[in-house]
């Protein structure tokens, strides 16, 4: 996947211009890894996306955050919840 096909879903997805949080229809979690993999938040990689300086931390992919624990933004420490939760949590 390409920065352009990321910012395709922005221009697409969201009449406010914004990187989805969620996948529609479902409402599933989605998160945005840079080219270094360090996992985005929507807030975060939109900004990257609007902000010259932040080459870096440009999304470069997006996936649904299926099950698993939750994943955390590297920029802004945000929680990204997965869809159906970590099958290895000890609660019931």
């Amino acid at each position: 996947m390409t920065i352009e096909q990321v910012e395709a879903l922005r221009t697409k997805t969201d009449y406010l211009n914004e990187l989805p949080a969620y996948a529609w229809p479902g409402g599933y979690p989605i998160f945005y890894l840079t080219s270094e993999n360090d996992t985005l938040c929507s807030v975060c990689a939109t900004e990257a996306l609007d902000n010259e300086e932040w080459d870096e931390w440009k999304p470069s992919t997006y996936g649904v955050h299926w099950e698993g624990s939750p994943l955390f933004c590297s920029e802004c420490n945000a929680e990204v919840e997965s869809a159906y939760g970590d099958p290895d949590s000890e609660e019931a």
